[in-house]
């Protein structure tokens, strides 16, 4: 699919104030736009895609890809302080809660790229896999935490 890695550090600019939430979107590579061009260009089996997650299961492997556009608020355990002098922020994706079973045991990654029930739940569980915190230092750690 492309190597991004686990610990890719994007820097955007936002406007100065306070916020309670770290919001983001999430969209499809499209032809449109030079970002989306330019990462096309270097993930060229991103097209019309937004997520693509290669690996194996019980032996066999799988490829689960998502075309979704969403929006995504995370909310924080203090409002983050945006501004000269303001926090750092940590987005991250726990990737160890795609594929849970609420019961336990494990959902079959292939079956995420069928409609259906076991599809919505993987879903569910990228979306609620996503966590953000004050995270001044870059430990990875929250560091309201402390």
């Amino acid at each position: 699919m492309g190597a991004w890695g686990a610990r890719h550090r994007p820097a955007v600019d936002v406007p100065a104030g306070s916020d309670p939430v770290v919001g983001f979107d999430i969209h499809k590579a499209s032809s449109s736009g030079s970002a989306d061009r330019a990462f096309r260009v270097a993930n060229p089996n991103f097209r019309d895609i937004s997520m693509g997650l290669e690996g194996t299961y019980h032996g066999r492997v799988f490829t689960l890809v998502r075309n979704a556009n969403a929006k995504r608020d995370v909310p924080l355990s203090k409002p983050l302080t945006i501004g000269e002098g303001g926090d750092d922020v940590t987005v991250t994706i726990d990737m160890t809660e795609w594929f849970l079973r609420p019961n336990g045991g494990l959902y079959s990654p292939a079956e995420g790229n069928s409609a259906g029930f076991v599809r919505a739940k993987i879903q569910n569980n990228i979306r609620n896999a996503y966590r953000a915190f004050r995270g001044t230092n870059r430990d990875g750690k929250n560091d309201d935490d402390r």
